[in-house]
């Protein structure tokens, strides 16, 4: 019974519109859920309930996640902005900037202390535009410790590697198949392989829509910016493999809420592939790669992949980088390709720059 409860949950997840906030379905999908984990959006605009805007779209957007808010806490439902503080940070851990996330954190803690009809009047009605409150104390030290421990998620920087791939590949005059290959093969040889990886790659790739808002790496802007853009890109990455993570180890009790379209609609893909995956094995193969054929940019890319990760030759494969994730020699390795890919792509950048 739980299994089955769990499917219709996330088969629900793949009716999702586009805004998410709004969604019934989605409201739906929280029932019997404990922890809520938000993207750094919904943090951000539940934080500006403490600054005047002036903006129709932005009000909207805020009051959509006051509402969400309200909502869990009237059913018990925890929301926690753990890797919305992570990515406030941007892993600079100096005195100065976690002073500034702190501040952030007891922005939210205070909205989130609030009365529910106190915060449904102000914000989902509008009758005020912002709140002129003390902010609730906190303990600073036990915050500090707690974002430091995580300094430099590993999942996280496994997740920058890729990115860096994507980007270095994209800027290539290869065809879109081409880079696939050369993604697929970089992530298999070092051991990088992941769903939720292989699921963003077909979508950047291919013709979908979401292609445009994926891509935030900009040829015109400086190499500073784009920096801050891949970052930008990694973390929602790592939100996703964070959420497909969650639905892997089975675990009921904590979801994952994204205001960001774009992600929204490849956590939804990312989902219902999940939860495919867990249909009986003899239909599984087949459904796996209908729905592969259908964001491929091509049928021989999708067969390659398929070929790359379920023959079982392949896991015999004497080039393949053989190490548990967890290790030091592993995490040399990926450090070291870091760097090379962050070389290669700022001569790419430079080369770029004097044909403009």
């Amino acid at each position: 019974m739980e299994t089955e409860n769990r499917m219709e949950k996330i088969t629900i997840l793949g009716k999702y519109s586009d805004d998410l906030l709004t969604d019934p379905n989605f409201y739906l999908s929280l029932e019997g859920i404990k922890v809520l984990y938000i993207d750094n959006n919904i943090f951000s605009y539940i934080t500006n309930c403490f600054s005047y805007v002036d903006n129709s779209q932005f009000l909207e957007k805020r009051k959509q996640s006051v509402e969400l808010l309200i909502f869990c806490k009237k059913n018990d439902i925890l929301v926690e902005p753990v890797y919305a503080v992570q990515e406030k940070l941007k892993f600079d851990y100096s005195e100065e900037n976690i002073k500034k996330a702190f501040g952030y954190f007891r922005q939210f803690l205070t909205v989130y202390s609030l009365p529910n009809e106190f915060l449904y009047d102000c914000f989902v009605k509008g009758n005020k535009q912002k709140l002129d409150l003390p902010l609730v104390e906190d303990d600073y030290t036990f915050f500090k410790e707690s974002v430091s421990k995580y300094e430099m998620l590993k999942e996280w920087k496994s997740m920058y590697l890729l990115v860096l791939k994507i980007i270095i590949e994209n800027l290539s005059s290869k065809s879109n198949e081409e880079k696939l290959k050369n993604i697929f093969d970089f992530m298999y040889y070092n051991y990088q392989i992941r769903t939720a990886v292989v699921i963003y790659c077909f979508y950047f790739f291919s013709d979908k829509q979401l292609i445009c808002k994926m891509n935030k790496y900009k040829q015109s802007k400086s190499f500073e910016e784009n920096k801050e853009n891949i970052k930008n890109m990694t973390w929602d990455l790592y939100f996703m493999t964070m959420a497909y993570k969650n639905l892997s180890e089975k675990n009921e009790n904590s979801f994952f809420a994204t205001e960001d379209k774009c992600l929204n609609g490849l956590m939804q893909f990312l989902m219902c592939y999940k939860a495919i995956e867990e249909m009986p094995e003899k239909i599984r193969n087949e459904k796996i790669q209908e729905v592969i054929y259908k964001i491929a940019v091509t049928r021989d890319i999708a067969d390659y992949y398929f070929d790359l990760c379920c023959n079982p030759n392949k896991s015999t494969d004497k080039n393949r980088f053989y190490l548990k994730y967890v290790n030091e020699e592993f995490t040399q390795k990926r450090d070291e390709l870091i760097c090379e890919l962050e070389k290669k792509l700022k001569t790419f950048y430079l080369q770029k720059k004097m044909f403009i």
